[in-house]
């Protein structure tokens, strides 16, 4: 339930920026891969603040699941450098998840037939390096993000601790990459 406030919180503010804004080209809608793409896949509002500080919301999915993210980003320079540039981001959301899977059944080889699997997503702090476009401008934007903290990290332990054998194809380093319009 509270994922469910957050994702729309941070919809909402970023719609209301958006439509609150005089200037709309400080405004920029995206599609994308990624933790700043709500986790998986998604879309993502973008709203500059100041010539170099800019705030974003974005909501994805991912087999059922709803994913979420909100971020603030800084461009190392002003617009008046350009329309894109190098930048660090501080994100807040969806950034790993979990899958678990239940033999059912198995055959007479020991092997299983059968299995059932279960996805949980985790939320978490994040902070990554990339080059983008500014919000209000067109083009691609890449990121290279490192998860700092996640609620993974304690559904390992509980799952091993249960004596559940978990394979890990997990690293805190993440790559995103997307392309957003601007409004």
């Amino acid at each position: 339930m509270l994922r469910t406030l957050l994702c729309g919180a941070a919809l909402a503010l970023s719609s209301i920026t958006a439509h609150a804004s005089e200037d709309q080209r400080k405004t920029s809608v995206g599609l994308g891969l990624g933790i700043p793409y709500g986790g998986v896949m998604g879309m993502q509002v973008a709203h500059g603040i100041t010539d170099q500080l800019e705030f974003s919301g974005a909501i994805g999915g991912w087999f059922v699941d709803v994913l979420w993210s909100v971020s603030g980003r800084y461009f190392f320079t002003p617009s008046s450098q350009g329309d894109s540039g190098f930048r660090a981001s501080l994100l807040y959301g969806t950034n790993a998840s979990v899958v678990t899977r239940k033999c059912t059944t198995y055959n007479s080889y020991g092997a299983c037939e059968s299995d059932h699997e279960s996805f949980e997503s985790f939320e978490g702090l994040n902070l990554g390096l990339g080059w983008g476009h500014r919000a209000g401008e067109s083009g691609w934007n890449i990121d290279l993000i490192v998860i700092l903290t996640s609620g993974m990290d304690d559904e390992i332990d509980r799952l091993e601790d249960k004596g559940i054998e978990v394979e890990e194809d997990n690293s805190r380093l993440k790559l995103s990459f997307g392309y957003l319009w601007g409004l």
